[in-house]
């Protein structure tokens, strides 16, 4: 879901209000439309330590790992799958971007015109669909997608708007899910114009994002777009892999690093992918190479306590689980990561206990209090969810969060059954 707030508002019609959303940062514009990118990966998040000598792994090179021989028999190559370039053009884009679009007075007018465009044309009514990943042109001629779909098309329009689009990845608190036995951490990424001019206002970054998810106070870096292929690539071979179907699962994992080697965590993806195929020496080797391009990855140390395990190797793997789990007891998005999953394991008293632990350590997170409404509620404990349902509000930074927990918390004070409650997704966007 979508919206538009502030800056460009006023220039789109009223039916724009649910498909984008523009605030301004002080004397800087920022104008979300905001994106999620699945990324595969142990549970850990970043932090700083020394870490030891990577012993390697005799004989198994980056070529090795991306043959796949060790656990299909025979190498599996990326060819087997196809070649997708995410930013390629249609004709029909090209004349989307009309000459009003095109010649717009400033950086702004122009992406202002071009949202209000797609908007007009039906492109948000479909909605956010998690796991649709496509390229710019499939995104235009099915008006469907996820935020790398949405991302990826924007970026392609808003280049033939004359607009600098730069993918740009958020260094946002992480969100869960589980599937397949493991954790998925995602990726936030959304779209940067830098420089851009505002008239009357000098010149600022322009920033379109895809999801609801506030990412105002956190740290970005503009990426390349081979990382973003990398990424799309990524998204196709957890899809396959959620759908029992290694070998194209390997092959885009293996296109994907052959796109994009730099990107620490496809290697813990390609490391985990190993382990799970009980290949853990080629697990470890591909965890090593993630630690080798960030020394700080707890995905990869959480990846390699897992792999040295299944060798039996159970000093070496306590020493990295020690390691992790030190971090891990003093961040509060790893115990909301166990309520998650206790959540969807419908352990409801579990997820109050993790949800507890998490805001000992971090009280303003309000998805931490909405996740705890949730619970609350499917244990029967209404006034309790009512109550979780005002801190979530208070704590939200977003108006329209703000405006949904409270009317859930006026349904509930009312006796009524809250919108969405029961069924609500854990994020609490």
């Amino acid at each position: 879901m979508w919206i538009v707030r502030r800056m460009i508002v006023d220039q789109l019609s009223a039916g724009a209000g649910a498909a984008g959303e523009i605030s301004r940062r002080g004397p800087t514009p920022v104008l979300p439309l905001r994106c999620l990118a699945g990324v595969l990966a142990a549970l850990a998040m970043t932090g700083c330590q020394t870490l030891p000598d990577d012993p390697g792994r005799a004989g198994i090179s980056d070529e090795l790992l991306l043959s796949g021989t060790v656990v299909f028999g025979e190498t599996v190559s990326s060819a087997e799958v196809p070649e997708a370039t995410i930013l390629d053009s249609t004709e029909a884009m090209r004349t989307f971007v009309d000459p009003r679009i095109r010649t717009g007075g400033t950086s702004v007018t122009r992406a202002a015109r071009l949202l209000r465009k797609l908007v007009e044309n039906g492109y948000f009514e479909r909605g956010y669909e998690r796991h649709l990943t496509q390229t710019a042109a499939d995104t235009f001629a099915t008006k469907a997608g996820n935020c790398l779909s949405f991302t990826n098309l924007f970026v392609a329009l808003a280049r033939m708007a004359r607009l600098e689009a730069r993918y740009q990845v958020v260094d946002v608190p992480p969100s869960f899910d589980s599937d397949l036995g493991l954790l998925f951490r995602n990726t936030h990424i959304n779209v940067l114009v830098p420089n851009a001019d505002i008239r009357g206002a000098g010149r600022g970054d322009l920033t379109v994002d895809f999801n609801r998810v506030d990412t105002e106070n956190y740290r970005s870096q503009l990426v390349s777009d081979a990382y973003a292929a990398g990424l799309f690539y990524n998204n196709l071979s957890v899809n396959h892999w959620r759908a029992g179907d290694n070998r194209k699962a390997f092959a885009y994992l293996a296109k994907a690093l052959e796109t994009y080697s730099r990107n620490p965590d496809l290697w813990v993806n390609l490391g985990a992918f190993y382990s799970k195929h009980g290949a853990y020496e080629h697990a470890l080797a591909a965890h090593y190479r993630a630690l080798r391009l960030d020394g700080r990855s707890r995905p990869a140390m959480a990846g390699l306590a897992a792999a040295y395990a299944g060798l039996g190797d159970m000093a070496l793997s306590d020493a990295f689980t020690r390691r992790v789990e030190h971090y891990r007891r003093r961040n509060p998005y790893y115990h909301y990561a166990l309520a998650q999953v206790a959540y969807q394991d419908e352990d409801f008293a579990g997820t109050l206990v993790s949800l507890d632990l998490a805001l000992g350590l971090k009280r303003d997170d309000h998805r931490f209090h909405y996740l705890k409404s949730l619970a609350q509620w499917q244990l029967g404990e209404r006034m309790e969810a009512r109550e979780s349902l005002v801190r979530a509000e208070r704590f939200a930074n977003q108006q329209h969060t703000k405006r949904r927990y409270a009317r859930m918390a006026d349904a509930i004070a009312a006796n009524e059954v809250p919108e969405s409650l029961a069924g609500a997704p854990l994020s609490g966007s």
